[in-house]
């Protein structure tokens, strides 16, 4: 079935990416921005902005009578998106489609949970390099969207959703395995994220050799055998890939986690080292690093209390 009606949770950078992209390659009201009643003053009044272009939104807090969104799509933070799913959870029905660009390996899981394994595909957020202040967003580097199913019979629903992206002129991908896709990222995330933002600087202190990039490689390194043991076959020519995508960054950016740190936002630590340190106890593995970094950026977290 063809994808008319979208929804968005989550205004954040990745969020206002995307419906940057569709905003002006949608008819008026097939993109809505599904926020509380608390929020709709604040959001309403305020002026979103994505390079340079104000951004025209649609700020929605209940469905109309009888209709569901065809396509939803969860840009919250990890925290957030306990309460993300109550609020979504009146705009879909068993139709809807639901993806996820939440960093992690976790979300997916969480909403299938909450609405079934038949609706949510996988979706993997690659290459952008937004920066977010407020409600204004930049970006140079758009990236793409890699999906995926996670289970069989959800072709159908995946070509929907590959039939709607390029309709809106959103890239995608379409690897051969998403799920191996969607760990591969968390690796990288796991090591640039979390030691980038430790050391409060930009990725030019991962780009030379030092503390700080044996620490990066050493915390994507204990990935690596907690993905065996859950079944996914990353090695390290996927680790040593990503380090020239590391190097490649402009010295004095900054990962999202970092920018939350300096805005004064609680950070996604327990979806990067968390998730590590949970699924090390669970194979009875050792991850010391991402001990380490869970330790620090939880302290960090409380200090913003």
């Amino acid at each position: 079935m063809a994808i008319e009606t979208v929804g968005i949770i989550g205004m954040g950078a990745m969020g206002m990416l995307l419906a940057s992209q569709m905003a002006d390659r949608l008819p008026e009201g097939q993109l809505n921005v599904i926020v509380d009643k608390t929020r709709l003053k604040s959001y309403a009044e305020a002026d979103f902005i994505v390079n340079d272009k104000p951004l025209q939104l649609n700020f929605v807090t209940a469905p109309a009578a009888g209709e569901a969104l065809d396509l939803a799509i969860f840009a919250v933070k990890y925290q957030a998106l306990a309460g993300a799913i109550k609020e979504m959870k009146p705009f879909i029905d068993d139709h809807t489609t639901i993806i996820s660009i939440l960093n992690g390996i976790a979300s997916e899981e969480d909403l299938a949970e909450a609405f079934g394994d038949d609706q949510v595909l996988y979706c993997v957020a690659q290459g952008m390099d937004a920066t977010r202040q407020g409600h204004t967003m930049h970006y140079s580097r758009a990236g793409q969207l890699a999906l995926g199913v996670r289970s069989a019979g959800q072709e159908d629903r995946l070509q929907d959703l590959v039939d709607f992206f390029r309709r809106v002129d959103i890239a995608i991908e379409l690897p051969e395995d998403a799920r191996r896709q969607l760990w591969n990222k968390f690796m990288f995330n796991v090591g640039l994220n979390q030691v980038v933002s430790v050391y409060g600087d930009g990725y030019g202190v991962i780009q030379k050799q030092g503390e700080a990039r044996d620490q990066m490689v050493q915390a994507m390194r204990e990935v690596l055998p907690l993905a065996k043991a859950e079944g996914v076959d990353l090695t390290e020519d996927d680790l040593k890939g990503w380090l020239g995508v590391a190097d490649g960054f402009a010295a004095d950016g900054k990962p999202s986690m970092l920018q939350d740190l300096e805005a004064g936002r609680p950070t996604e630590v327990e979806l990067f080292s968390g998730t590590v340190c949970k699924l090390a106890e669970k194979h009875e593995m050792s991850a010391p690093v991402n001990d380490w970094l869970y330790h620090i950026l939880t302290a960090k977290n409380k200090e913003l209390e």
